[in-house]
Formats: C-alpha cells, sequence, structure tokens
C-alpha cells in the first residue's frame, strides 16, 4: 500500500510541472489532489487531535 502512495504521489507531482502533449489536463486534475493530499494530511494530524483534546478536556472540566 505504501508503494501505491508513493508511486501516485510522484505522478501527481509531475503531472503539475510537466509540459508534453496533454499536460495542460494533467495539471488540471493534478492539482487538487495534491492540495487534497495534502489538507487531509493536516486535517487528520492536526485538527482532529486538537478538537479531540478540546472536547475531553471539556468533559472532565465537567464531571467536577
Amino acid at each position: 500500500m505504501d508503494i501505491f502512495i508513493r508511486r501516485n504521489n510522484d505522478c501527481a507531482l509531475r503531472g503539475l510541472w510537466s509540459s508534453g502533449t496533454g499536460s495542460e489536463v494533467m495539471s488540471r486534475i493534478a492539482a487538487p489532489m495534491v492540495g487534497g493530499m495534502i489538507s487531509s494530511t493536516i486535517l487528520t494530524l492536526i485538527v482532529i487531535p486538537a478538537i479531540y483534546a478540546l472536547v475531553k478536556e471539556w468533559t472532565l472540566f465537567r464531571r467536577r
């Protein structure tokens, strides 16, 4: 699975900076894909744990 993700990521980045035949279409497809991969990583690693910590702290504070 890890190899599949690396290959897709590499292909998307190449599609952003390519200049050959069909590169306009590929860059339009690759830009949202790369943006989605970056935003989902940030959401998973930062936002969701922060919200969880706030909710957990709030429930512990309410029990006192």
